[in-house]
């Protein structure tokens, strides 16, 4: 589950968990996203720069808290895989009641749902 985590992180950010090029203080991800939390007026920062501000922020903070749930240190405080696909459902609900520009969320639900099968 903890590299569950990793990945969530990985698609909010675009970023590799470990980038070498960059600053010091953002090569490690999950060091460098800490110190933007789901909650805090600075976590957009950590997004993809290439996503130009064009998704719900609602369901990035979701995304993030479940990410954050699933880095827990001890292993049975991490949610079980159920729990994280409900979590992953409420985020895309947030999508779906967006009116974010070009957010089609619709759309990339039913290629979520055709790869599924």
């Amino acid at each position: 589950m903890w590299s569950f985590g990793v990945v969530l992180y990985e698609i909010l950010t675009g970023r590799r968990s470990l980038e070498r090029n960059r600053p010091t203080a953002e090569q490690k991800l999950l060091d460098w996203v800490k110190q933007y939390p789901a909650d805090s007026n600075r976590f957009s920062i950590i997004m993809d720069q290439r996503l130009r501000n064009q998704y719900p922020i609602a369901a990035a903070r979701k995304i993030a808290k479940l990410a954050d749930s699933c880095l827990k240190k001890n292993p049975e405080d991490r949610p079980s895989m159920n729990q994280i696909v409900e979590g992953l459902k409420q985020a895309l609900q947030y999508s779906e009641m967006s009116n974010t520009p070009h957010d089609n969320a619709e759309s990339s639900r039913s290629k979520l749902v055709q790869r599924s099968k």
